[in-house]
């Protein structure tokens, strides 16, 4: 299901913890949020408040947080599943 940003609540280079949300989507006049997946820090925000995203779309990469914490430059895609 696509949905529309409501409120983003983190920024580029914040420090993430697995389990915080990081935006909130509207779909079917239900808000979902969305949380870390893992420890991490915020490297880029593709979306902006407003947009409207579609599933698989790539929403925030992450990177390392910590040596041995998290694979550099992960990816997480919003997946309804996930929220």
């Amino acid at each position: 299901l696509s949905g529309r940003v409501v409120r983003i609540v983190v920024q580029p280079g914040q420090a993430v913890r697995s389990g915080q949300p990081l935006l909130f989507i509207e779909s079917m006049k239900m808000e979902n949020e969305i949380c870390a997946p893992f420890d991490a820090i915020i490297k880029t925000i593709f979306i902006a408040e407003g947009n409207v995203v579609q599933p698989e779309q790539l929403l925030i990469e992450f990177e390392k947080e910590k040596e041995g914490d998290v694979d550099a430059g992960r990816q997480v895609k919003h997946e309804q599943e996930a929220v």
